[in-house]
């Protein structure tokens, strides 16, 4: 089972890395259902994808709104240059402009958004047969419903297990576009359903907003029983710490490890299962809709008593018995009842003095220095890094062997080692520039055209072989070069790497990098 992490900038991005996403879903500046986000430049997603790809993580563009026909002219360069340079999938909500996709970047992954709301396995399989690789289920399914769809097709499967829960159904709410002209599906949500709202009796209460989601192990367990492939986490507009701390939990659960989460503390509105268990009274939060944090205290007389330990940096929010904002600050020193000491930390069920507005009845931590803390270390100290196995073998009066490998989360290995066994590859360009023809000349790969218009390299140039694992292809031998070159299975590319000088050419959607100034696993 895969993660896939939000990235709302690089930063953020770093930070899912970080906490081993396997998958990383982001957007380019202008484009997507989070539009508010800071978002990417070309260049910053061409760095990622790097970045992502040396530590065997992949990169997911979002398009996953409607489109206006201006917008798509106006995006197919940079999506031209961003599929040439090695973008894993592209998530999208429209059908035709996936059908775009389809015909001018044929081999990209097209995953449908949950903004399609596709909530059953006949939609599934017709989405199968149109090309889409993996669907995003909508949040409002059961386990149950979950599980259906997983019996009755073998299409990729994502599953939200965290974030924000739309009052409608996903990708299926107008409320924003109606009241104030800013339509969800062009990105740009005011979320009306977080507003006050007062019903003809008078009672005001936030009727519409409902508490987040967050799964915990034993749904983990359920999804990973019925083979679900991905399951993501929302967070595009969340901090560096929420994202790599909510990553790092799932990370755990999927492991096996019964982890106790700290998302609550980093972001807090109320959290549920969702819909994951059908019905769930519990699903809305009409006290509040925004981050309110966690709650550590209430008032008791002119102090406040403690219900959690709280530390001198930590920031608070002052709130009335009915859940009203009557404003925060952040803890300096440190003072509590009957204590002369200076201290730094006050305990649970311990009174702290400290003064706070009129009418505050509770006290909510809404910054947890300890553990942003604890964060900013692990992210200082750590880094997601390939693991590369390496089994020699060495018998007397034969060949030596080494065997260089990968071994993925099932530990079923994805390289290979030299001695296996080898077939011919015919290398066949269904496009190319002139550009690329230059490219292929400089490096005196030579070429002929074959009765269809394609090029064909000149076998005494050239000649390939793929290695097979299990009769399938997992790389190349360059007998020309006489070295063997792992295959990077992207998308139909030609082109020069500037910063290594190698030569990167493909074959029908495998694209393969020839290395001439080094060796690279």
């Amino acid at each position: 089972m895969k993660i896939v992490a939000p990235a709302g900038n690089m930063e953020r991005f770093y930070s899912a890395i970080s906490a081993t996403a396997d998958e990383i879903y982001l957007g380019l500046k202008g484009f997507g259902a989070r539009r508010n986000a800071e978002n990417f430049t070309v260049e910053e997603l061409k760095k990622a994808i790097d970045y992502a790809h040396l530590r065997g993580s992949r990169i997911f563009l979002t398009l996953n709104t409607i489109m206006t026909n201006r917008e798509i002219e106006l995006l197919y360069p940079t999506l031209k240059e961003l599929y040439n340079y090695g973008l894993d999938a592209i998530i999208v909500q429209d059908l035709g402009y996936a059908e775009y996709l389809h015909k001018n970047f044929p081999s990209i992954e097209i995953h449908g958004s949950t903004q399609m709301t596709v909530a059953n396995h006949y939609e599934i399989n017709y989405l199968k047969e149109l090309g889409f690789k993996r669907i995003v289920l909508p949040r409002e399914l059961s386990f149950e419903e979950i599980k259906e769809i997983r019996e009755n097709t073998d299409m990729e499967l994502e599953i939200f297990v965290s974030g924000s829960l739309c009052i409608s159904f996903s990708g299926n709410c107008y409320m924003s576009s109606f009241i104030g002209g800013r339509s969800g599906n062009r990105g740009m949500c005011a979320q009306p359903c977080r507003k006050e709202y007062k019903t003809s009796c008078g009672e005001k209460s936030y009727f519409l907003s409902p508490k987040d989601q967050l799964y915990g192990f034993d749904e983990i367990k359920k999804l990973q029983e019925i083979g679900v492939e991905s399951i993501k986490v929302e967070g595009r507009m969340k901090d560096v710490s929420y994202v790599y701390e909510t990553v790092s939990y799932f990370r755990s659960l999927i492991n096996g490890i019964d982890k106790e989460e700290n998302t609550h503390k980093l972001f807090n509105r109320g959290y549920s299962k969702g819909y994951f268990y059908n019905n769930d009274k519990t699903i809305m939060n009409r006290d509040y809709s925004y981050n309110m944090g966690e709650k550590i205290g209430e008032v008791l007389g002119k102090n406040i008593r403690l219900d959690e330990d709280i530390v001198s940096g930590d920031g608070v929010t002052f709130v009335s018995k009915d859940y009203k904002n009557l404003g925060g600050t952040y803890i300096g020193k440190i003072n509590v009842a009957n204590v002369k000491e200076d201290r730094k930390i006050a305990y649970k069920n311990e009174k702290l003095i400290l003064n706070f507005p009129e009418g505050t009845k509770y006290i909510f931590r809404n910054y947890n220095k300890r553990l942003n803390d604890e964060i900013s270390k692990k992210l200082k100290n750590t880094d997601k890094k390939l693991e590369i196995n390496f089994d020699f073998t060495a018998k007397l009066n034969e060949k030596l062997n080494l065997k260089i490998y990968l071994e993925d989360e099932n530990e079923n290995e994805n390289e290979d080692d030299f001695d296996a066994p080898r077939k011919r590859l015919e290398l066949i360009f269904s496009h190319i520039t002139e550009e690329e023809k230059e490219i292929l000349e400089k490096y005196d790969f030579k070429y002929e055209y074959t009765e269809d218009n394609k090029i064909k390299l000149k076998e005494e140039n050239a000649i390939y072989y793929t290695v097979e694992i299990d009769g399938e292809d997992k790389g190349i031998y360059l007998e020309k070069t006489k070295t063997y070159y792992n295959y990077f299975k992207y998308d139909f590319i030609s082109r020069e790497n500037e910063r290594t000088k190698n030569l990167v050419i493909s074959k029908e959607g495998v694209r393969v990098e020839i290395i001439f100034n080094e060796r690279r696993w």
